[in-house]
């Protein structure tokens, strides 16, 4: 599917397809200066990570730096399109919200040596114990009312890197592609049966619900100056299931007042989004069913598959039983808080205000009250999280009834 700047599709056909072309995404006569500042962008972000272990972004497989972590008063312009009206009208009537703010940012360049394989076929953030929620509930989810994060690349050069398979975003994984992601590092040298490239000129863009199967391309032979983008929506029908975000509120401090706008509202919406989460576990704690559901439908406004969203909140519940029992309420370190939370340690900051709220007797509640849920959901092997089915015949008035 393809827009240009005055077509605005039905988001109906993006939920099918999994994806949107936008044509002139950024305008031409910016691309230039963009360029400019890209180049400037990379150079700093290659001096200030030379040597550093803790910065990996130049050893990935498609290196791509973070705006956030590199930006300066000197590259802070390449934020500037991100945060267009057109931008961000796009992605309001994609994910059906009154507002959207921009999750991460970074740049995709070239890898410095021919990769071993061309293609590596994967989805972004299910088919992994740390899914906020199993990959057919998700889609269920997306299906019923709308995405809640969308992915863009955004290319000031032609890129022909992208690979999708359309439809993917509404099932699991075929024969075919179950063999590859069965294999050691999803790789291979050829498309996959049905993926298609994403051709884009310099500024077009590509939307796209990252959970679709895609792989990139991209080589050593090619020269990449490719935005890779996430937005997530507030005041949407669903509660986001990607809201990690990769930038703090210091951001702001390294951009123009109109740009820093953007951050400052979307940090407030973040503080709201949590309140809202907070109440419903306060709910959840007291028994108040009345309570419960008043808050679930402010955080889940869609009245089809809220239980997706008790999924999400169960997530949050199970993190603070496991810290409050992990070394006897210590500090947890980053890997033991990843295990516990089935979160980056890059939200943790966020998380652990959330989780300063709460007592241990709340925490012990909270636990007595998803353990049917909990239950429910463990139906992988040994006893691990389902990654790909929502527990039959479990809706939100069973979750209630169970307490």
């Amino acid at each position: 599917m393809t827009m240009d700047n005055t077509d605005i599709t039905d988001p109906q056909t993006f939920l099918d397809d999994g994806y949107v072309i936008v044509r002139n995404a950024i305008p031409r006569c910016q691309l230039d200066e963009l360029r400019s500042h890209a180049e400037l962008f990379l150079t700093r972000a290659e001096e200030r990570s030379r040597g550093n272990l803790n910065i990996g972004w130049d050893t990935h497989r498609i290196p791509h730096p973070g705006l956030y972590e590199f930006v300066d008063d000197r590259t802070n312009r390449l934020y500037e399109p991100l945060l267009s009206d057109h931008l961000l009208a796009i992605n309001r009537m994609l994910m059906r919200s009154s507002a959207v703010g921009l999750n991460s940012a970074t740049l995709f360049k070239q890898p410095k040596h021919k990769l071993d394989h061309r293609f590596q076929w994967h989805r972004d953030g299910v088919l992994r114990p740390s899914a906020p929620l199993p990959m057919l509930g998700l889609q269920a989810e997306h299906q019923a009312n709308a995405c809640g994060t969308i992915t863009w690349n955004i290319p000031l050069f032609e890129d022909h890197s992208l690979w999708v398979v359309p439809g993917s975003n509404r099932r699991p994984n075929n024969r075919e592609e179950q063999a590859l992601f069965d294999r050691p590092g999803m790789q291979s040298d050829s498309p996959l049966p049905g993926a298609i490239v994403c051709e884009l000129g310099s500024g077009d863009a590509v939307a796209f619900d990252a959970t679709m199967v895609h792989s990139g391309s991209a080589d050593a032979d090619m020269h990449r100056r490719t935005f890779n983008l996430n937005y997530r929506s507030f005041g949407g029908p669903v509660l986001p299931y990607g809201r990690i975000t990769t930038w703090k509120p210091d951001l702001c401090d390294r951009l123009p007042d109109a740009m820093a706008r953007h951050f400052v509202e979307c940090e407030s919406r973040i503080a709201d989004e949590w309140l809202a989460i907070e109440s419903v576990l306060r709910a959840i704690i007291a028994g108040d069913r009345t309570h419960f559901c008043e808050a679930l439908a402010r955080l889940h406004p869609g009245t089809e598959m809220q239980i997706a969203c008790v999924v999400q909140i169960h997530r949050h519940a199970h993190a603070l039983w496991v810290l409050s029992e992990l070394d006897g309420g210590k500090r947890a370190s980053d890997a033991d808080y990843q295990a516990a939370t089935l979160d980056h340690p890059s939200n943790r900051w966020r998380t652990e205000d959330l989780f300063s709220r709460f007592e241990s007797a709340d925490t012990a509640m909270l636990k007595q009250r998803f353990a049917p849920l909990d239950r429910a959901l463990r139906t992988g092997l040994n006893g691990a999280y389902d990654e790909v089915y929502m527990p039959r015949e479990f809706a939100v008035e069973e979750f209630v009834g169970s307490w």
